[in-house]
Order: structure tokens, then C-alpha cells, then sequence
């Protein structure tokens, strides 16, 4: 089985720039499933696009994560959400956070520190939504990768709630070797492969495939590409191959 533990998918994808604008269209359900068809990837965890403006005023993702729990709804076999809100809110993207947990059946939260500009340790923030996280017992990912989304950044978090499992998204992107080092600290770190350069077979070596999630990052990364770093690029076991395609998601949330 492959899970792509990194895809988006939602309107607001229509509202990128030419500079900006996702490689392929991933705006609805059956799109995104038909993307996920042509490159044999079973099931995708999806969460919504960074808001950029545009006719849709979502700062909030409500609209958003709406979306994804309508396609979560419809394509259950292929399809898990992650709620997706912005900390800065305070208690409404807690409110939204909940909604997307409890009423929505969806089975972690994406946050973006680099987007959103907030740093992972704020108490105020961050914390109460990981507190929630802890409660729900579910996963929570954060793209690292540009300040304030530098992986060592994420070492104190992940100390502070050891029971929530923490995937960085990406891998720290050209940080890569400091996102090792702080999920070899802290074994509630997880690493997710799009989007990064280095180190990848390292980083199963040191931290067992079952902590490597492979994602692709679509629509706006090249899905052959992302997997052949997988089976082509890495000089690691078909069962960590195995693994990373498909089992470390798999297991993490529950998935048969």
C-alpha cells in the first residue's frame, strides 16, 4: 500500500498566482483522486493549501477544512483529513480545531509556522492546540523548513507533549540533517520525505523506516519524482521501502 501523507486539495487551490500556481489540479475530490490513480498511490492524507487571498476569504481555512471533510466524506477508502487553522486566531482556531476532530472525523492538524509567522513553542498559541492534540490522541504536522520553521525549533515542543506524535513536513527542507537530529532526541518526531535533498537514507538508518513518512506534497511537487527518491535513490530494504510508502502512515493512523 502507498499513502501519500503529504497532499492538498481544495478551492482555494484556484486562487494561486502564475508564480505560485500548483502543478496540477487537485480543487476537488474526483481530481485529486484521478492524480493519485494514474501514479498508484492507494490513499493520500489531505489538508488545505495556505490561504494566498483571492475571491475565497478564508483566514480561518473554515471554508477550507469544509472542503476536506466533504472529500473525506465522499472517499473514505482513499481519502484521510487533517484540519488545517492559523494559531493567531486564539481561541477560534481552537474552536475550528475541535470542529474539524470531533464533527468532522478528521484525524490530525496541519499547522505552518513559516506561513503563519508564529514560533512552535508559543504557549500561547501553539500549546493549547497541542493540548487538544494530546487529548484526541492524534498526530500533529508542521511544515519546517525557513524561519520560524527551522526543525531545531521543534525539539522543545516535542519534549513538552511526548505522547502527541509530531511529523515534521518535508524534512526541514535544506535542514534536513537537523531535523535528524532532533527526531533522534525526541522519538515522538516523525519525518515526512517531499520537497527535501538529503539525507533521506540516512535518516532511515538512524531512525527506523516506521518514523519516515513519504508524501509527495501535491499539487505542487511531481509525484514520480518524490517516489523514486523512495525506490530508486536510497539504498535501504524493500520492507523499508515498504514502510516508508506506505506502512509508517499505516500504522501511525490507524490505517488496515
Amino acid at each position: 500500500m502507498i499513502i501519500d501523507a503529504c497532499a492538498h486539495l481544495g478551492p482555494t487551490l484556484a486562487n494561486y498566482d502564475d508564480m505560485s500556481r500548483p502543478l496540477y489540479d487537485a480543487t476537488t475530490p474526483e481530481k485529486l483522486i484521478a492524480i493519485l490513480d494514474r501514479h498508484g498511490i492507494d490513499m493520500a492524507i489531505i489538508r488545505p493549501p495556505r490561504w494566498v487571498g483571492g475571491s475565497t476569504f478564508d483566514p480561518t481555512y473554515e471554508r477550507a477544512n469544509a472542503a476536506v471533510k466533504d472529500a473525506i466524506t465522499r472517499f473514505p477508502s482513499r481519502l484521510v483529513g487533517y484540519g488545517r487553522v492559523n494559531p493567531h486566531w486564539g481561541q477560534a482556531a481552537q474552536d475550528e480545531a475541535s470542529r474539524c476532530l470531533e464533527s468532522y472525523g478528521m484525524r490530525g492538524l496541519m499547522l505552518d509556522p513559516e506561513w503563519e509567522n508564529f514560533n512552535p513553542t508559543d504557549r500561547v498559541r501553539v500549546y493549547p492546540l497541542m493540548e487538544l492534540a494530546k487529548s484526541r490522541k492524534i498526530p500533529v504536522m508542521f511544515h519546517s523548513g525557513y524561519h520560524p520553521a527551522q526543525p531545531a525549533l521543534f525539539l522543545d515542543l516535542a519534549q513538552a507533549f511526548p505522547s502527541v506524535p509530531i511529523i515534521l513536513g518535508h524534512m526541514g527542507q535544506r535542514l534536513t540533517a537537523d531535523a535528524m537530529i532532533v527526531a533522534q532526541r525526541a522519538p515522538n518526531v516523525y519525518l515526512e520525505t517531499s520537497d527535501h535533498m538529503y539525507f533521506l537514507q540516512a535518516s532511515i538508518k538512524a531512525l527506523g523506516a516506521q518514523r519516515i513518512l513519504f508524501g509527495t506534497n501535491l499539487p505542487f511537487s511531481v509525484p514520480e519524482a518524490e517516489m523514486l527518491k523512495i525506490t530508486l535513490r536510497s539504498n535501504i530494504s524493500e520492507s523499508e521501502k515498504e514502510m516508508v510508502l506506505g506502512g509508517s502512515a499505516a500504522r501511525l493512523h490507524g490505517l488496515s
